[in-house]
């Protein structure tokens, strides 16, 4: 179906009707074609010809378009979208009449109009109506199509698209099949060339077992496999799972349990794929997307000598993590041996029965190098939530209130009367 808007611009810029109807607007829209920087080569990959008319008249019209595209929706030839025919365009068109607006202000004035249009006078007048209806309740199509200019030009678009073609065609003949589906779990269904070998592979074999089935050295295996994975598009099963193979530290046994994806997937990400040497827990991915039952996965960390501080994050059990979960949650002031007492508790409570001693000195040492704690003079701390660069941030404001020297200081230091 032809894209009116389309049709009425281009008619609007000077472009033959019979070039408007050999142009598929389904493929190439107005926007597109009247910025296009390649117009020779995007008419000849539209039509599979080339035409130097048709070129000529196109970039003829990108010319007009930069002078006159503000009023391009105002044109006569838009009163076709209501219906109006090309004959009564003509006719109004041969009397000097270029826009909507001009033949609406000239039926308000009553004045003259051609022979065709005199035939209908009431009819004709409700097109015009019709069409300035039309046009207020379709701005946001009229900017779509007349306005908007693609980040891409449509013939690099189009040579894409017909590379990729190119490519899907030698996969089909390199693996022997009529289409290449779009997920994993669908090729594998096909009767493609080696698929023994990578439908075993896939399934856990390794690499000795298939070539002792089919005759073959490990190596020349992995070879094989290694150019089937290569050659192959990117699956929709497989790219969904892509993230999190390759972020989190997931086994195999943990991505059937967690996931909807098969044995399959998995390890096709992997052959794939190079997975970094640091990946993140998986306890942080079940935290985020709560896979499993908060109790339940507490259990699960503390097992494994972590646990979710208050932040949300998985956290081991460390001596400077556990000092700072204590003193968040308590927010009041502590002395070394009161923290020690503390984080036997916190251990005993988390099951870390077997958590090492840490003496108050070792309390100490560990406070120090602490960003989010604040020591007095006297021995004690807390806990503050700003880091540094936040309080200096606050540093010339309290400079100006108070004439000390720098350090810290508790509330108590200060007299300060405050008048109303």
């Amino acid at each position: 179906m032809k894209n009116p808007i389309m049709c009425c611009a281009l008619a609007t810029l000077g472009v033959s009707q019979g070039k408007i109807d050999k142009l598929d607007t389904t493929t190439c829209h107005f926007y597109e074609l009247i910025n296009e920087h390649h117009v020779s080569l995007l008419w000849e990959q539209l039509m599979g010809r080339k035409s130097a008319q048709a070129v000529s008249q196109i970039e003829a019209a990108q010319t007009n378009w930069q002078q006159i595209h503000s009023d391009l929706a105002d044109s006569l030839y838009f009163l076709s979208i209501v219906g109006a025919s090309d004959k009564l365009i003509r006719s109004l068109q041969r009397n000097g009449v270029r826009t909507v607006s001009q033949l609406d202000d000239m039926i308000r004035q009553q004045m003259k109009l051609p022979t065709d249009w005199r035939k209908n006078p009431m009819e004709n007048a409700a097109l015009v109506q019709a069409y300035l209806d039309w046009k207020v309740t379709n701005q946001a199509v009229l900017k779509q199509e007349l306005e908007t200019k693609p980040e891409v030009d449509l013939s690099v678009r189009l040579a894409q698209a017909a590379n990729q073609q190119r490519t899907a065609a030698k996969l089909q003949k390199w693996f022997g099949v009529d289409e290449i589906p779009k997920t994993l779990m669908a090729f594998l269904t096909l009767d493609f060339k080696k698929k023994d070998i990578l439908v075993s592979r896939l399934s856990g074999k390794t690499l000795q077992e298939i070539g002792d089935e089919h005759g073959l050295t490990r190596e020349r295996v992995r070879q094989i496999i290694a150019k089937m994975v290569q050659q192959l598009p990117l699956f929709d099963d497989v790219e969904k799972y892509h993230k999190l193979v390759l972020t989190y530290d997931i086994q195999l046994d943990q991505f059937l349990n967690y996931t909807q994806g098969t044995e399959e997937i998995y390890t096709y990400l992997t052959l794939k794929y190079k997975r970094p040497k640091s990946l993140v827990s998986l306890d942080q991915y079940l935290l985020a997307l709560n896979k499993v039952a908060p109790d339940a996965l507490g259990a699960r960390l503390n097992r494994h000598g972590k646990f979710i501080n208050h932040a949300n994050q998985v956290a081991p059990f460390s001596a400077a993590n556990v000092i700072d979960e204590i003193l968040f949650n308590h927010r009041r002031v502590f002395n070394t041996d009161e923290m020690v007492v503390q984080m036997k508790s916190f251990f005993e409570a988390h099951g870390q029965m077997k958590a090492t001693a840490i003496s108050a000195r070792a309390v100490l040492a560990q406070i120090e190098r602490q960003a989010h704690i604040i020591q007095r003079t006297n021995g004690y701390f807390r806990y503050y939530e700003l880091d540094l660069h936040d309080i200096l941030d606050y540093q010339d404001e309290l400079n100006a209130l108070f004439d000390v020297a720098d350090g810290i200081y508790g509330i108590d230091y200060f007299s300060i009367t405050i008048s109303p």
